[in-house]
């Protein structure tokens, strides 16, 4: 069995896009932190790519984080999948995180 592992940047690297968060001032690094505390609780996320004709596509997977790379979301996929095919045409994606109760959300 083949499987990919997609390694995908949070734009802008250590000073990360925080686009729809409330908090417009908070440092990249509480940034990742509270991604990372999402990710932990919820195990899963959003990932929204774009296909050849420009139409958006959200699907549900299971990213991690690793410590020693905090700016990159890790997920694994079929190198001939969908999502795969339209990361490497339109490498622009979008990660939705939500927290189980559903109180707080990063996008």
């Amino acid at each position: 069995m083949q499987f990919l592992i997609l390694a995908l940047t949070l734009k802008g690297g250590p000073g990360v896009q925080q686009r729809n968060y409330q908090e417009d001032c908070m440092e990249s690094a509480e940034f990742i932190g509270k991604i990372e505390r999402l990710i932990s609780a919820s195990k899963v996320g959003l990932l929204t790519t774009v296909d050849a004709e420009g139409y958006p596509h959200n699907r549900w997977m299971t990213p991690t984080m690793i410590k020693d790379r905090p700016n990159f979301i890790y997920a694994v996929t079929a190198p001939n999948s969908r999502k795969a095919e339209q990361i490497r045409n339109h490498s622009q994606v979008e990660w939705t995180f939500q927290s189980t109760v559903l109180n707080e959300v990063i996008s």
